[in-house]
């Protein structure tokens, strides 16, 4: 049986085994075209025209893809070949022993719209689409149907979280509605359907926030105002109306109220629960933790492992603590943190002072909590002063942030985020027993790849891709990804030479937040002085560690123009302290002796791509 997935990236399997992708990107755009129309005989001149619209000789191109699809396939069935192919006609054969996803998709969802919604499998068949129709391809063959599925998804997903609600389960249907937001944010329906959940499940507050998001979301992208029908749900939240229950829509009963600053809700498994349970004894003892590390460490990941151990309520050692989850960027220096820490909990309040002062009542009354500010250095020096104003207040809070750099509070215990532990040489760990970034690689490899069942070629190949992602997850994530739509020899070369161009674009099922890994390291750049950001591009030359000296040799003066900065020989050791505690830079204290320091080789590798600095890139020298 040949089982195919084409409700994300390409991929395929013959029995247990993954099958790879042709070689030939035209090979594979063909067969992802007979995949779509599979069943229909197809005209040659149509398949052709469609495929190499600009070719000279369209037929040829046709007749050598079809020829190499043919040798890529596994061997036929007897009787049943997976192509129907004459003079005149080809077509993918319906009657071969193969399954598509998309076939499974539509049944479920067509059943859901025709009776009851089978919670199960509908979330089930849903899990599967890990990105758009033929995710990594583009042509305009593609586009309808690709919108038709796109609308499909919406829709099924939209009923998943009503039956959801209508079965009393506010928490799961709520993290739909965010996963629908996340994969297409220009989109409204998502943030009036959690916004109705929100109303539904008596609170308003929330449901604000979530019109804020929106609101600033096309603001920013499309430079329009919401819909009339948002901005009604927005005066119902403000005046404090309750919203007919969101289950009322699928004619059943409205559930407990949905719980405020709702954790992130992940699909795939977290790798590293011994650095989890490290941070929690952390929390346990010291109150206040802020995870630091580089762009893409796997900071965020971490804390909402660490959140969603302490929301348990199996845990070991005592019930469930109340946990509020608090995304920071981009609330800036203005109060805006204050704002969003008080709608976690259920209050809004329009000054910040005020806003304190609620969210302190409500912790007092809970006896404290867990409270975790995503990406905390996004509010500057006001995120220390509210952290150490709550705690003051409510004796039994804890508070776990992720941030570049410390916050710098009289209270914080720091804890360094470091890379994942990598191979220790090219045979030197087993599948069963992999180190961390291998685990992880692994494991979001795994549409691709059976680790039990590597050769000792691929263990080599896996090797070659972690050892030169330098135990980035983010990037480790991406690479995982990037196996859809390249092979695991070629990923393993372009890894060797630091080439970034598999990883653009390329998603796990829980989706890096920047398209481009480049973008999240210049993201980080954007953030320093003109001084610093031209320091950080001038070390991107040093392939491997480096000392003071060496920087100051290497980075002091008007040096090629990068940055247009005259970097004076004072400032270097200076900024170099900097980009160390913003975790650009590694201290590596058990490195040979004139190698104190280095840059993370993915970071490394956006930089002398010219991440943050337009116009600047860096080579290696």
């Amino acid at each position: 049986m040949l089982r195919i997935a084409i409700l994300g990236p390409l991929r395929a399997w013959h029995g247990d085994v993954p099958l790879g992708l042709p070689k030939r990107r035209d090979t594979a755009r063909l067969w992802a075209y007979l995949l779509l129309h599979r069943g229909v005989p197809l005209a040659r001149d149509e398949v052709a025209r469609a495929l190499w619209p600009e070719s000279e000789d369209a037929r040829f191109d046709l007749r050598f893809n079809l020829h190499h699809l043919g040798r890529f396939l596994p061997p036929e069935a007897a009787g049943r070949p997976w192509l129907v192919v004459d003079r005149d006609r080809v077509a993918w054969n319906p009657s071969a022993p193969a399954e598509v996803d998309l076939d499974a998709f539509r049944a479920v969802a067509a059943a859901s719209k025709a009776g009851p919604v089978n919670r199960a499998a509908l979330a089930a068949v849903l899990s599967t689409c890990t990105g758009p129709l033929l995710a990594g391809m583009d042509a305009p063959w593609l586009e309808p149907a690709r919108a038709e599925v796109d609308a499909a998804y919406a829709e099924a997903m939209e009923r998943l979280a009503l039956a959801h609600a209508d079965a009393g389960d506010a928490v799961a249907a709520l993290a739909v509605a965010e996963r629908l937001i996340e994969r297409d944010p220009l989109r409204e329906a998502p943030y009036r359907l959690a916004m109705r959940l929100h109303l539904a499940g008596g609170d308003p507050a929330m449901a604000a926030g979530v019109f804020e998001r929106c609101r600033r979301v096309l603001a920013a992208e499309l430079e329009v105002e919401p819909e009339a029908e948002t901005i009604a749900l927005a005066e119902t939240a403000r005046t404090g109306a309750v919203e007919a229950p969101a289950a009322a829509v699928s004619g059943g009963a409205a559930g407990p109220p949905t719980p405020a600053g709702v954790l992130p809700s992940f699909t795939t498994a977290f790798v590293g629960a011994p650095r989890a349970e490290a941070v929690a004894a952390l929390i346990e003892a010291h109150g206040v933790v802020t995870l630091v590390g580089a762009p893409g460490i796997g900071k965020s990941r971490l804390a909402a492992a660490v959140a969603a151990a302490a929301a348990d309520p199996s845990r070991a050692g005592g019930g469930s603590v109340a946990v509020a989850w608090v995304e920071v960027a981009g609330a800036g220096a203005d109060g805006a943190l204050p704002m969003r820490v008080a709608r976690a909990y259920g209050r809004a309040a329009d000054d910040p002072a005020a806003c304190v002062g609620a969210v302190a009542e409500v912790l007092s009354g809970r006896g404290g909590g867990l409270l975790v500010l995503d990406n905390a250095d996004g509010a500057g020096a006001g995120g220390a002063r509210l952290v150490e104003t709550l705690v003051a207040a409510v004796p039994g809070l804890r508070v776990l942030a992720t941030s570049r750099a410390a916050l710098g509070t009289r209270v914080e215990t720091v804890r360094r985020v470091a890379p994942l532990a990598g191979p220790s040489g090219r045979d030197g760990w087993s599948p069963a027993d992999p180190p961390e970034a291998v685990g992880l690689f692994l494991s979001r490899a795994a549409p691709h790849l059976r680790a039990a069942l590597l050769t000792p070629a691929q263990i080599a190949a896996v090797t070659r891709v972690c050892t030169a992602l330098d135990g980035v997850a983010e990037v480790l994530v991406r690479a995982a990804a990037a196996l859809g739509a390249v092979g695991l020899d070629d990923l393993a070369a372009a890894c060797d030479r630091g080439d970034l161009a598999p990883l653009d674009g390329a998603s796990g099922v829980d989706g890096p937040r920047h398209a481009r890994w480049r973008d999240a390291v210049a993201g980080s750049v954007e953030r320093l002085d003109p001084l610093d950001a031209a320091l950080l591009a001038r070390l991107a030359v040093f392939d491997g560690g480096f000392d003071c000296a060496a920087a100051e040799a290497v980075c002091a003066g008007d040096v090629g123009g990068v940055g247009g900065v005259d970097l004076p020989l004072d400032a270097v050791v200076d900024g170099l302290d900097r980009l160390i505690a913003r975790s650009l830079v590694q201290v590596d204290v058990n490195a040979p002796a004139g190698r104190r320091h280095r840059l993370l080789a993915p970071v490394r590798w956006a930089l002398a791509s010219g991440a943050g600095m337009p116009g600047h890139a860096v080579g290696n020298r």
